[in-house]
């Protein structure tokens, strides 16, 4: 029996295209590692060329523009582990460093300008990777972000679903 073949969905297909040029390309990691966390209309042309270089090939719609910034970031400044989901990387840490991301998520998570999104999301996964090696899904952080203004704000309840408390 074959199996059955799933077409890449566009988010998918943007981050596998990252993490190949990223790969191949120092420059092109090294362009968009040095501009993650910050907003797109503040970089440098080589940053530019290098997200638009995955971003033209791809049917995400214009307004995806920053989140898929903000993502292609994070893959040029992680390593090329499997990596885990973002509230897993929470949950990994110890419990006194658990608390203090919490904290950091709860201020997170009624945020809908995007830019302090991206601001207050870059500090908590910059507290993650200072805490423990840690690699996140970035597909998945993508298809978070490009819903996480939603009226029923599914994402936001997804993570805090998913937390545990420390005890």
């Amino acid at each position: 029996m074959e199996p059955i073949k799933r077409e890449e969905t566009p988010t998918q297909q943007f981050c596998r295209l990252v993490r190949s040029y990223a790969a191949h390309d120092t420059s092109y990691r090294a362009a968009l590692h040095h501009a993650f966390g910050h907003p797109l209309r503040t970089q440098r042309t080589d940053a530019w060329m290098a997200f638009y270089r995955a971003f033209d090939q791809v049917n995400l719609p214009e307004s995806a523009e920053e989140d898929a910034y903000f993502i292609a970031g994070l893959i040029c400044s992680q390593e090329d582990n499997a990596g885990v989901f973002f509230t897993d990387a929470i949950n990994q840490l110890p419990e006194g460093d658990r608390g203090s991301a919490l904290h950091r998520l709860r201020e997170l998570l009624p945020v809908h300008n995007r830019t302090v999104l991206h601001k207050k999301l870059f500090g908590l996964i910059r507290y993650l990777q200072s805490k423990e090696k840690v690699t996140i899904k970035s597909i998945y952080l993508l298809d978070d972000l490009l819903r996480w203004n939603q009226p029923n704000h599914d994402v936001q309840r997804k993570w805090l679903r998913y937390l545990k408390e420390p005890v």
